[in-house]
């Protein structure tokens, strides 16, 4: 099997880009250089030889993947916030909420 290893900067939202894709690493590891090693249908990540992180492959399409646990605990509660649940708790205040959350969403790709 093919494999391609690139040289990744983790990014202070804990993630790397691959071919416009991010994938997550554990938070304590944000900023470091790490190494990406890369398959058909894999992404592994390694610091200092070490395999810290792996995912399946994405698409490039400016999407992340992240696990919940690489998260910090004071991001992690905010995952269940889907935009469907931001609607929903923002209709029964009124209709300028709904209006605000709706250009929010629109504009962010984490609206939460």
């Amino acid at each position: 099997m093919h494999a391609e290893w690139r040289r990744c900067r983790v990014g202070l939202d804990y993630h790397i880009a691959i071919e416009r894709h991010h994938y997550s690493v554990p938070h304590r590891f944000a900023r470091r250089e790490v190494e990406a090693r890369l398959t058909a249908r894999t992404v592994e990540i390694f610091l200092k030889g070490e395999r810290i992180a792996v995912h399946m492959r994405g698409s490039g399409n400016g999407r992340h993947t992240t696990i919940p646990e690489h998260m910090p605990s004071s991001h992690r509660r905010y995952g269940e916030w889907t935009p469907a649940k931001i609607r929903q708790e923002a209709e029964p205040i009124g209709p300028m909420l709904s209006l605000l959350v709706e250009k929010v969403i629109q504009a962010r790709p984490h609206p939460e």
